[in-house]
């Protein structure tokens, strides 16, 4: 259940990101606007990372899952906590502080999910990778998919905007099925 359910929610959470929050991302340049955005989508912006909150709490029972699944070291499990506990203290400001705060917590709260948080689970994700018996297929595909990840940290840690959306892209493009097929791959 917790592969299915986290590719749901995360594949959700990548869709929100393109339709919903977008628009007050460091995507678009001016501020002002994106602050505007929020004003005007409040409701959608809370939702939205809702969303996100919801995908995070699944990545953390997937791991729990495929590390009972493999056995790899309880310390993956830690910093994967230590991702959520970062990225929920970073969308809760970003929900909290909507619409008045949003600039003064806006670049704080990317920087502590986009680097902090995705930089943890990317960290965790590869060290179940790892300790997975997989085939040479099977580790290009992981290879690439936390290479998005480490990529997502990296950009939104140099402001690179369209590096941090490409990168998510990838990762979620690849992370999701990727759910799906560990599900089948080491159902038992």
């Amino acid at each position: 259940m917790a592969p299915l359910a986290c590719a749901i929610a995360n594949g959700l959470a990548a869709l929100v990101l393109l339709v919903v929050l977008a628009p007050a991302t460091p995507l678009t340049a001016d501020p002002a606007e994106r602050a505007r955005y929020v004003a005007d989508h409040l409701l959608l912006w809370r939702l939205g990372w809702g969303t996100w909150m919801l995908a995070a709490l699944t990545l953390l029972w997937f791991y729990v899952w495929w590390r009972a699944k493999t056995g790899a070291p309880h310390a993956a499990l830690a910093v994967a906590a230590a991702g959520l506990l970062v990225d929920l203290s970073a969308e809760t400001l970003l929900v909290v502080a909507a619409p008045d705060a949003f600039l003064a917590v806006a670049p704080l709260a990317y920087v502590l999910t986009g680097v902090v948080a995705n930089g943890l689970y990317t960290v965790a994700g590869i060290a179940l990778t790892l300790a997975t018996r997989l085939s040479a297929f099977e580790r290009a595909w992981a290879a690439l998919m936390w290479s998005g990840g480490l990529v997502l940290s990296v950009g939104t840690a140099l402001g690179l905007p369209i590096v941090t959306a490409i990168a998510t892209g990838v990762l979620f493009g690849l992370f999701v099925p990727w759910c799906l097929y560990l599900r089948r791959r080491l159902a038992a």
